[in-house]
């Protein structure tokens, strides 16, 4: 799909964008074996729902986090990228630029599979 998304005029390609629920971002992740720099470079963004513990790009996001800043809530570079949420408000923290593209994950502090 990249590759052809890819060949067309890029003033005439559509926002990919790429999205998981549960396994699903799992799924999503291994399709970037770049990591977070292959998700970012090769999307207009990505929505990443109840990933799990073993979601590679998260665990290095996460594992990589800004100082300071929570497992269950991290800050990665200073959020410009990547934001994790529980909540719509959560997107907006942790205030400052959030640049395109956009990855968001979406964790629940109570889902068994998230954690």
């Amino acid at each position: 799909m990249y590759a052809r998304w890819s060949a067309l005029p890029s003033d005439h390609r559509p926002k990919l964008l790429v999205a998981g629920e549960s396994l699903g971002p799992y799924a999503t992740e291994r399709a970037y074996p770049a990591g977070i720099a292959g998700l970012a470079s090769r999307t207009d963004g990505a929505l990443l729902v109840g990933p799990t513990p073993d979601n590679p790009i998260r665990r290095d996001v996460t594992d990589g986090r800004d100082r300071g800043s929570a497992v269950w809530r991290p800050v990665y570079q200073e959020g410009r990228t990547v934001r994790f949420a529980q909540t719509p408000a959560d997107l907006d923290l942790p205030g400052g630029a959030w640049d395109r593209p956009r990855i968001a994950y979406l964790q629940n502090g109570s889902d068994p599979v998230t954690w």
